[in-house]
């Protein structure tokens, strides 16, 4: 064959290569005809004979760069791996160039498809090359359970928009099943790297990579001989994993409150309930004193007593029988804290506190507790007085801007009891996770426009006063996230912050939107994103649903975070980890007649 090896197009006959007489060896060629419609076959053997004639070594068990790429095109992403290639495949690495010079179109349309459709594949579906995101599609989480991440709509399900940190009001709409089939079917047809054991037919002449066993209608990647053992599961936190779609999240409804009282015994009631009543806008500022009455007039709840989950529990054991769709609703839903789900949306950007939460499953249900974590107890013990000031800062806010009845007064002379309580209970659902969690609320608004919970709820809280952009910029990034976490969870619409200067007095107001906190971090490449915090804490979720498999009230899983790494898993049995009380496992293992059903928020 004159001028070298050819290559063949579907609208017309061979022409010369580019590469010419220099990309191989004078050896005879058997010239192939119609390349873009022969079978993946012919395109392998070529491969086999290129490396085989650039004095390489064809080694499908062990493919190079990405799952469809060649090891150049990896080295071309990777520019470190090139140095790392051993000097006796130089052959090899220019017979694939030569395979991608002859196949150009072939190779950039299989590499889409594994941007694409990549994420159904396992863990190691890229090999740490798959780095660039497709314009269509963003690059999604490879990750554990990655499909909960996103999760496929629904039907019936609204679209929650291409503003990050909306809610959605009903079901997902239809799912990725047919994608996941044509990504199955492909990576049959190309062979992409992964433990596949996939029920179809066998395309003919189906050329397998050494390893694997045959079967009728069967193709199964066979284990290595030198199996590793498996390490312990964990999580990733890396916020560039989760930069994903903003996942579904249904627009919480509230199913009750309860109350605390000054001696922090459970009420089944509102009775500590109170409501806004800012100040007249007179144009000059609030002016509130926030170290009156301390420590004089300050009662602090005893920290050393750990709660636990026990006051919704008992919450939720005497209105398990009012639940849209009776007790049977809880076999699949998880129950905790606002304060523990707030954690696991901030985890990807938090820089300096770790967290410990303990998972149990009883009933069907998961029970999600948060633990102290050794140095957050040494933290707790050796906090500072400027620091117990200032959250008692916090508290005497609350009492300048709040009443005790609607259209009332505030009364700032009383004593700043923080055992004192009012939660709300609320429904809702992450991607195909139903929860149920309770979230201390500061108060409410009379004169919201909606008078239906939890959208006439406001949150109070308090920050140093700004004097510079880079003050404001650290307190968008920061402060700003943790109120956007624990406000959005619960549907609460606005925050109102009351910016105290350095002698502990309230100058100005301000109110943050909720949905509109993001629009502060847009286009700050240090900021966070509202995607990112949802789907990392779906992924958790996830995560803990199929770690937490066995049904034992006493059998805790704990999860482990500290910042930097990924999340850790560690089972423990009965104390000092058990969290369920005794009370409420005996309560709702009895087969006990159900209250008459009330009606509650509808999905």
């Amino acid at each position: 064959m004159a001028g070298g090896p050819t290559e063949c197009l579907s609208d017309g006959g061979p022409r010369e290569c580019p590469r010419g007489r220099e990309a191989l060896p004078s050896v005879a060629v058997t010239p192939l005809t119609s390349c873009r419609s022969a079978t993946v076959r012919s395109g392998t053997r070529l491969y086999t004979w290129l490396l085989s004639a650039m004095g390489g070594r064809a080694s499908s068990n062990r493919p190079r760069g990405n799952s469809c790429t060649s090891s150049a095109t990896a080295a071309r992403a990777d520019p470190g791996r090139r140095d790392r290639l051993p000097k006796r495949g130089l052959g090899r690495e220019r017979g694939v160039r030569l395979w991608e010079r002859c196949f150009p179109k072939r190779q950039s349309y299989r590499r889409r498809d594994c941007c694409q459709l990549g994420l159904s594949a396992s863990p190691r579906g890229c090999h740490g090359y798959l780095t660039r995101p497709s314009k269509d599609r963003p690059l999604q989480a490879l990750v554990p359970s990655a499909s909960s991440v996103q999760r496929s709509p629904g039907p019936g399900d609204a679209s929650s928009g291409s503003y990050p940190g909306t809610y959605d009001a009903g079901k997902s709409s239809e799912g990725r099943e047919h994608e996941n089939r044509v990504f199955r079917r492909r990576a049959v047809t190309y062979g992409l790297p992964g433990r596949l054991s996939l029920e179809t037919s066998r395309p003919r002449d189906f050329m397998e990579p050494r390893g694997t066993k045959r079967g009728a209608g069967k193709i199964e990647v066979a284990e290595p001989r030198n199996k590793l053992p498996r390490s312990a599961p964990s999580l990733p936190t890396d916020p560039a994993l989760y930069s994903g779609p903003f996942p579904f999240y249904r627009r919480p409804s509230e199913l009750g409150c309860f109350s605390l009282d000054a001696q922090r015994q459970y009420h089944g009631d509102a009775r500590a309930l109170r409501y806004y009543s800012p100040p007249p806008t007179n144009g000059q500022g609030p002016n509130f004193d926030l170290r009156d009455g301390y420590p004089d007039r300050y009662q602090p709840r005893d920290e050393e007593l750990q709660e636990g989950l026990d006051h919704l529990l008992r919450w939720l054991l005497e209105h398990r029988g009012q639940l849209e769709g009776g007790p049977g609703w809880l076999a699949g839903a998880i129950v905790t804290w606002r304060g523990h789900l707030t954690k696991l949306l901030t985890t990807p950007y938090e820089r300096q506190d770790g967290w410990q939460l303990a998972a149990s499953r009883f009933q069907g249900t998961l029970y999600l507790s948060e633990v102290e974590t050794p140095a957050a107890r040494v933290q707790r013990l050796a906090r500072p007085p400027l620091l117990r000031e200032l959250m008692y800062m916090g508290y005497k806010f609350e009492q300048y801007m709040c009443a005790d009845k609607p259209g009332g007064s505030p009364d700032p002379s009383g004593e700043v009891n923080t055992n004192v309580a009012f939660c709300s209970v609320l429904r809702s659902r992450l991607g195909n996770h139903p929860l149920l969690f309770s979230g201390e609320v500061d108060c409410r608004d009379p004169q919201a426009p909606s008078t239906q919970p939890p959208t006439c709820y406001v949150e109070l809280k308090t920050s140093k006063e700004m004097h510079s952009p880079g003050q404001w910029r650290s307190f968008y990034r920061h402060k700003l996230l943790k109120w956007w976490a624990q406000s959005f969870l619960p549907g609460v619409p606005n925050v109102v912050a009351g910016f105290r200067n350095p002698e502990g007095f309230v100058c100005s107001l301000k109110t943050f939107p909720t949905m509109e906190m993001f629009e502060h971090v847009r286009n700050d490449r240090d900021g966070w994103n509202p995607s990112v915090c949802m789907n990392f804490c779906a992924a958790f979720l996830s995560f803990a649903q199929n770690t937490v498999v066995q049904d034992d009230p006493r059998l805790v899983h704990l999860f482990s975070w500290e910042p930097g790494g990924p999340v850790t898993v560690s089972v423990h049995q009965d104390a000092p980890y058990a969290f369920l009380p005794m009370w409420y496992v005996e309560a709702m293992t009895q087969d006990l007649p159900s209250p008459p059903k009330t009606p509650s928020p509808k999905d």
